[in-house]
């Protein structure tokens, strides 16, 4: 069963030029502080020219209606100043920062590599004798365990996780990372990294303090988990909707059927209702993918895994999913990125979570 990842035809590539947000913001920007000062201006000369009786003192009802009525086209001035290049201007900035804080994280898991035999961090792999965590072997390799030993080897801030595309109120940064000591470790004086860091955004008591998702490190995946310079292995993305089932019509295409139609990862861009977001891959180049996931729509990718046809027993092209791992990959080959809050020996003990 082999897998290969090509893009998909309607990326936006970062390393082409992608878009200027700068120049439209500047653009519209200014556009709004003209209007601005031309209002002020008028109010200055309004309230210049009212006449006040000597030695009175405040102002006088003429004042204000002079006031209010240039406060009327202060009002006009902004509104008649079109919102929409701004803030898709704005939603351009944020995008581009998701994109180099994306790219950052998955640089420093190639730092990471170059000392530990070109493998990305895994927990299981650095903490042998259960001195951080209490979870045994495998079970360690789970999102917020993954971040946090980038964390505490200082390749990256917690600031960092946190997209700026995040709308999950419950989703924040965590403030109050233990660089040394860490109290939450099962031997503090020896800890590998701070335990209190947490990916579960759905737990009552507690906020999740991860914005991106991940392929997931095991079955057939994890020969990916590596520094391997393919330009089409993605490892990082921003978070997605969760998918609970597909209906492929071709190679190239399928329907995904979302298990919610309302998901916040809909609505990270504006208008709402389709999933945009950036994928880092392992020659750690990123490209920004547009409106790619929407309720009831087909989904056209280059992106797919084989199975052997049941009929003929020749290798059949699939549709690939990234927020889904499809069952009938049974070598656990294809495209599978999520937040994780468990781990285990096989792709089956591992829970992602959505919303």
């Amino acid at each position: 069963m082999n897998l290969i990842f090509q893009g998909l035809p309607d990326f936006v590539s970062t390393r082409e030029g992608g878009r200027n947000p700068p120049t439209v913001a500047n653009h519209y920007a200014a556009k709004i502080v003209v209007s601005r000062l031309k209002a002020l201006e008028i109010l200055n000369m309004a309230v210049m020219n009212v006449q006040k009786p000597t030695g009175q003192r405040g102002f006088a009802l003429v004042d204000a209606i002079a006031v209010i009525g240039v406060a009327g086209i202060l009002a006009g001035a902004i509104a008649t100043t079109k919102p929409g290049p701004l803030a898709s201007a704005r939603q351009s900035a944020r995008q581009l920062k998701d994109s180099t804080q994306l790219r950052a994280i998955l640089q420093s898991c190639v730092i990471w590599a170059t000392n530990n035999k070109d493998l990305y961090p895994l927990p299981s792999v650095l903490d042998v004798q259960n001195l951080t965590v209490k979870d045994v072997g495998k079970a360690k390799d789970h999102t917020a365990n993954i971040f946090s030993i980038l964390i505490w080897n200082g390749s990256i801030a917690p600031e960092l996780t946190i997209s700026p595309l995040e709308n999950n109120k419950r989703i924040a940064v965590f403030e109050k990372y233990q660089f040394s000591m860490p109290s939450a470790a099962v031997e503090p004086k020896v800890a590998l990294w701070d335990p209190a860091f947490s990916a579960d955004f759905t737990a009552n008591d507690s906020k999740g303090n991860v914005s991106y998702a991940h392929l997931q490190p095991s079955g057939g995946r994890l020969a990916r988990w590596i520094n391997s310079f393919n330009a089409e292995e993605a490892i990082l993305s921003s978070r997605g909707p969760e998918i609970t089932a597909v209906k492929v019509h071709n190679e190239i295409s399928a329907t995904p059927t979302y298990a919610n139609a309302d998901s916040n990862t809909f609505k990270f861009f504006a208008p709402s209702g389709t999933w945009s977001g950036n994928v880092a891959f392992n020659d750690s180049h990123v490209d920004f993918i547009k409106d790619h996931f929407k309720p009831g729509a087909k989904v056209e990718t280059d992106a797919f895994y084989t199975v052997k046809d049941k009929d003929t027993g020749k290798d059949k092209k699939l549709p690939d999913m990234s927020f889904f791992d499809e069952p009938d990959d049974a070598a656990s080959v294809n495209n599978f990125l999520g937040i994780f809050t468990k781990a285990g020996a096989k792709p089956a003990d591992f829970k992602s979570i959505w919303d």
